[in-house]
């Protein structure tokens, strides 16, 4: 391509552009897990295997410009957080009225 069809291109397409707009993101994520065991009144040991999981989502500056310091800002935040134990044995998650160990 010639240089003058490529300026000409350019110029172009800078006055069809639409504004730009930025957003300011940040994920976070975060994983525990915990073992243990609790030693109940009643005879025998419940191991506890817990497992916690959380993933956030932060979104700022939503549809605004140039922001003066002191103004609002519209922003987003989410926050999901997964938290289970798993592993237990049924004598310890079901009721029995004869079980000798409590629901």
């Amino acid at each position: 391509m010639k240089p003058r069809i490529c300026i000409a291109a350019f110029a172009v397409a800078l006055a069809e552009s639409a504004p730009a707009a930025a957003y300011d993101v940040q994920v976070s994520a975060s994983t525990g897990a915990q073992l243990y065991a609790v030693a109940p009144e009643w005879p025998g040991t419940i191991l506890r295997r817990r497992y916690l999981q959380t993933l956030g989502l932060d979104v700022f500056r939503l549809g605004q410009g140039d922001v003066d310091p002191g103004d609002p800002e519209l922003s987003f935040k989410l926050r999901m957080r997964l938290d289970t134990d798993f592993g237990m044995p049924p004598s310890v998650t079901t009721y029995s009225p004869t079980s000798t160990s409590p629901a």
